[in-house]
């Protein structure tokens, strides 16, 4: 069995029982704590703004949910929320979703609230990069 020292720049050091150990503790431990905390601040910092899409499919929605969301985007967009509001009232069948509910708007219309449900549209749900990171550090375990 190998010993591995590491010294840092404090005089402090670690003493590490293999290969296996030093990746884990120098790569592996840091690499996952980064990681959460981006996806933390990537999706806990907006979770207001996320929530507030909510109003757009919900006839008895508050206005402020809406100013949430109209704030974020800076738009004056409380007549044409009125409006698309009224619209739904009318349906039958309500959008379960976002691209249904953009098939639904029209943009000559509702051009704010069309642009709200391409934006919901676009987000994405995960992100790829993470999952190829992750595959890839599969691949390096394995070869160690």
């Amino acid at each position: 069995m190998n010993i591995f020292f590491l010294f840092y720049p404090n005089n402090k050091h670690c003493i590490f029982s293999g290969v296996l150990e030093y990746f884990r503790i120098s790569v592996f431990i840091p690499y996952l704590d980064s990681f959460i905390l981006q996806l933390k601040s990537r999706f806990l910092n907006h979770i207001d703004i996320l929530s507030s899409f909510h109003s757009l499919f919900d006839e008895n929605s508050t206005k402020e949910e809406f100013k949430k969301l109209a704030e974020f985007y800076e738009e004056d967009l409380n007549e044409e929320f009125q409006l698309w509001q009224r619209k739904l009232k009318k349906l039958e069948m309500k959008p379960k979703n976002s691209i249904d509910a953009l098939k639904l708007c029209n943009s000559d219309i509702y051009p704010g609230v069309n642009k709200l449900f391409q934006i919901l549209a676009k987000l994405p749900i995960s992100t790829a990069s993470n999952e190829r990171t992750f595959s890839s550090l599969k691949r390096i375990k394995k070869y160690l």
